[in-house]
């Protein structure tokens, strides 16, 4: 059985370690845009750069939520939905439900994190 130490060492961990994985998996979308022969180099760089804006966002989420992880918390629900709403016409739609809910998980972890340390503290 696992102790408690455990339990929340990988609470503590699992949240960043899941918004590290699916910003490097957001920045690896967006190298896809170098893929396509259709583009000159000037048009692929300034596409990979503004599809680098959704991958910036989310490590500010994660820097904040490093250090505050309530306010982190909510932020990466809040990104979750704003993933879901903004990019309703741009995207097939299971692909755009599965992207808001992977942050909205993130920040529930984030939530629970700081939830059970407080609970562990007193």
């Amino acid at each position: 059985m696992a102790s408690k130490s455990t339990n929340n060492k990988l609470l503590f961990h699992s949240p960043r370690l899941l918004a590290i994985v699916f910003a490097l998996l957001l920045i690896f979308v967006a190298a896809g845009v170098f893929s396509d022969p259709t583009f000159s180099l000037g048009e692929k760089i300034l596409s990979f750069a503004f599809k680098l804006i959704k991958p910036a966002i989310v490590i500010a989420a994660l820097w904040i939520a490093w250090k505050q992880e309530i306010l982190g918390g909510i932020i990466f629900i809040a990104l979750g939905f704003a993933f879901f709403l903004f990019g309703w016409n741009h995207i097939i739609f299971w692909k755009l439900l599965l992207t808001g809910l992977v942050l909205v998980f993130i920040g529930a972890l984030f939530l629970l994190n700081a939830k059970g340390f407080k609970k562990t503290e007193e």
